[in-house]
């Protein structure tokens, strides 16, 4: 007969207490299916109640809600442990519950858990009325108030696993579960907003380590932890594989976010099967590796292919550490060049998290391979990085293995680093010592802190304009819904303030693709592509190409480049044979540079006879966009209807300047259509300027450095008719504007812009406003 898997969970749950509790619920109903394969010890810090169904009763008899006495312990609001119990539920809702979750894994788990808010739940007003009554059939010892983001919470529950009261010997894994913040931050974060404890505290990487060491040597076994799981947002970091790598063979996280029903715990724990006495380690380490493989074969189907999980192998991670430390060695030699031609590609083409200074360590060794100018060296240490990463992530829900698959945007390969690309990165991460704190292992296996004081220093000099943006940040319109109107146009920007520059030997890495928006009454013939070239600091060629949705060739343009000026691309002139090119839904736009070239750029895209109703999704703020580049807008402004974005200036480096140092910045807006128009700045809780005309806006504004400021832009239809507009334009009143944004005061330069008739030059502004 097969042993019991044992797993410790420590569930911190504050703000995340619904889902955190029908994970839990999830468990019981696991253990009804599939009795005596696992046992997990809970430690639950209940939050303080006070928001929306932040604190739940507990020992639900299995058939009756919160309101009718269900449940034996009332509505708690401390930290309370146990041994996970079945569900009480009958066999009859267990088996409705279990076809949802087999039929509907993306959704059942939203049900399940207003299933649950409705049983036990602390509001009335809900009004929710699920077919199946459901709460937490576990009954726990309550305990006073814990502080779980403590290693002390990480001590008493590997303690009290290891008791004859729960496992009576060592755990086998053990379940985080929280928001996360990477190795720099730390996970389980636990304070006073939505708990009672006092201080808000994170769990650090290296207390528990500490804890998890601590608990290996008083346990009979001497062994290592057989899986480490963090049900939370970017923790699969080398830096935090390296830390517990000498106490758990097995790592399951997420270099991003896990999204908020996180972990299929129902249907993977229903069908976990031991097989095994769980004698030695070998066999511990064996189930562990199985376990974290089902938890990512299940997670797709609950959540999706876009966000991550990965289950990593810390035996591999020392070889893994000293390709690194070779690919830092190299990098130390290379020139300043080459360092920033690394910083620009990272910048346009990496994989992007929600923590900009974490790297994919695959994208990463895959740029850094192809950078032209990388010596044989470094090539090689960038080849052995990719050769190394493969054998230490066992698997990824993405199936991306980029020693295999080459190099592909955006996808991820199991593991992030931490390497900054623009000063406001650097700042967020603090300095290297505070790395070198926050990894001691890693830092003493890579001395990746030297890459890190070398890079800091090129992000201190390099131009502003470039550095302290973040270039990887595309504003594209996928939603933008428009409607067959004749004689009128309708105008997508699909990509404000681009950067094609041919950095690297590989086309792929050099390349942007645009998917565009979904057009469903338009026409190929109808589409024309306008690409401002608003730089061009080396001459070239330019490749456009119309792809499908895999990648195919649908038909292209290729057009050389030698000064700023506006390429036009008209759909009307592809076919395939003797017929058309047909649009398709997933139809991209890729933008390849060859001999070369380096530009910045806009591109738009006009549908002849349409007009654009509404585009994107606004956030909570209402609004519809946020940019922190230089930029230049196309837009359409419905007269008496204003048009919102924010607007975020970089962090200055200090060694730039004194803390009271300003951005001067030039906002140029223009209008083809009669009417007053204005645009104005506004920071938060503080001053504004306006500035408005019937004409054109060509000012010099001052901003501060790391400031977020709200702009809106609005247009007010003309009483004059004019002869030259359409009369179906006159009947609902519009105007196309182009807003200009940049970074470079004193500069003039011609705006020369496909909405436009005309051409404007940007002439250094008389008249200055400050916000």
């Amino acid at each position: 007969m097969a042993d019991t898997y044992n797993i410790a969970n420590l569930f911190t749950n504050v703000d995340l207490s619904r889902y955190l509790t029908e994970n839990l619920v999830e468990k019981e109903l696991a253990l009804l299916k599939n009795p005596g394969q696992f046992s997990s010890s809970i430690l639950f810090d209940q939050a303080n109640g006070v928001d929306n169904n932040l604190a739940y009763p507990t020992g639900w008899n299995g058939v009756d809600s919160y309101n009718t006495s269900g449940f034996s312990q009332d509505i708690w609001k401390k930290t309370g442990i146990a041994i996970v119990q079945p569900s009480k539920i009958s066999n009859e809702k267990f088996m409705a519950i279990y076809e949802e979750a087999i039929n509907n894994p993306s959704s059942y788990a939203n049900n399940l858990t207003q299933s649950i808010i409705a049983t036990g739940s602390t509001k009335s007003s809900q009004n929710i009325s699920p077919s199946i009554n459901i709460g937490i059939s576990t009954k726990f010892d309550i305990l006073p108030e814990m502080q779980t983001g403590s290693p002390v919470a990480v001590d008493y529950i590997l303690d009290q696993s290891n008791s004859s009261i729960f496992f009576n010997q060592k755990t086998h894994a053990i379940w985080l579960s929280n928001h996360g913040g990477s190795f720099i931050n730390g996970s389980n974060g636990d304070g006073p907003s939505t708990d009672l404890d006092q201080n808000y505290i994170n769990l650090e990487v290296v207390d528990f380590k500490n804890s998890l060491s601590k608990s290996i040597l008083n346990s009979a076994q001497k062994s290592r932890f057989g899986l480490v799981t963090y049900d939370e947002c970017l923790m699969a970091n080398v830096e935090l594989a390296t830390e517990l790598a000498s106490v758990t063979r097995y790592i399951l996280a997420s270099q991003e976010v896990v999204p908020g029903y996180g972990f299929d715990y129902f249907l993977t724990l229903s069908d976990f099967k031991t097989n095994s006495k769980l004698e030695s380690q070998s066999d511990i380490e064996f189930v562990s590796k199985r376990l974290g493989e089902a938890f990512v074969s299940t997670f797709n189907g609950r959540n999706s292919i876009f966000y991550t999980i990965s289950l990593t192998d810390t035996n591999a991670i020392p070889d893994l550490n000293k390709a690194i430390k070779a690919y830092v060695d190299e990098l130390l030699k290379s020139d300043e060049k080459l360092l920033n031609n690394l910083l620009n590609t990272l910048r346009l083409k990496g994989t992007s998290y929600e923590y900009k200074y974490l790297q994919d360590l695959g994208n990463l060794a895959l740029i850094t391979k192809s950078l032209q100018g990388a010596s044989t060296a470094l090539i090689n240490a960038s080849q052995e990085i990719l050769v190394k990463l493969d054998n230490a992530v066992v698997v990824n829900n993405q199936k991306y293995r980029p020693i295999a698959d080459g190099f592909i945007e955006k996808n991820s390969s199991g593991l992030t680093i931490t390497l900054p690309t623009d000063y406001s990165q650097y700042v967020d991460l603090g300095t290297s010592a505070k790395f070198k704190i926050k990894a001691p292992e890693f830092e003493a296996q890579t001395g990746w802190s030297a890459l890190l004081d070398r890079i800091a220093k090129l992000l201190q000099t390099v131009d502003t304009n470039t550095a302290s943006a973040d270039q990887s940040e595309k504003k594209v319109r996928y939603s933008g819904e428009i409607i067959k109107s004749f004689s009128n146009e309708a105008w997508f920007a699909l990509e404000i303030n681009g950067y094609l520059s041919e950095l690297s030997s590989n086309s792929l890495v050099n390349s942007n693709s645009v998917i565009l928006p979904e057009l469903k009454t338009a026409e190929v013939s109808d589409l024309i592509l306008y690409l401002d070239l608003l730089s061009v600091g080396n001459s070239g060629t330019i490749t456009v190409e119309f792809q499908d949705l895999n990648g195919n060739k649908k038909g292209g343009w290729s057009k050389q480049v030698n000064n700023p000026d506006t390429l036009l691309f008209n759909f009307s002139e592809l076919h395939f044979g003797d017929k058309l090119l047909e649009f398709a839904n997933g139809d991209k736009i890729v933008l390849i540079p060859s001999d070369g070239l380096d530009i910045s750029y806009d591109l738009d895209m006009l549908v002849k006879d349409h007009d654009l109703k509404e585009f994107g999704e606004p956030d909570s703020n209402g609004f519809f966009a946020e940019f922190n580049t230089p930029i230049l807008l196309n837009t359409s402004l419905i007269a008496n209807r204003d048009q919102r974005f924010l607007f975020n200036t970089p962090v200055l480096p200090q060694e730039l300047g004194k803390e009271e140092q300003l951005f001067h910045t030039d906002v140029v807006l223009l209008s083809e259509f009669p009417g007053t128009f204005r645009v104005s700045f506004e920071e938060y809780d503080g001053p504004s300027v306006v500035f408005e005309s019937m004409d054109y806006i060509d000012e010099l504004i001052s901003l501060k450095p790391s400031t977020n400021y709200m702009v809106t832009i609005s247009y007010q239809d003309s009483d004059e008719i004019y002869s030259d507009i359409y009369p179906e334009k006159l009947s609902s009143p519009s105007s196309d504007v182009a807003l200009y944004l940049n970074y470079d005061a004193n500069q003039p330069d011609n705006l020369d812009d496909a909405i436009l008739r005309a051409p404007r030059k940007i002439d250094v502004a008389l008249d200055r406003g400050s916000v």
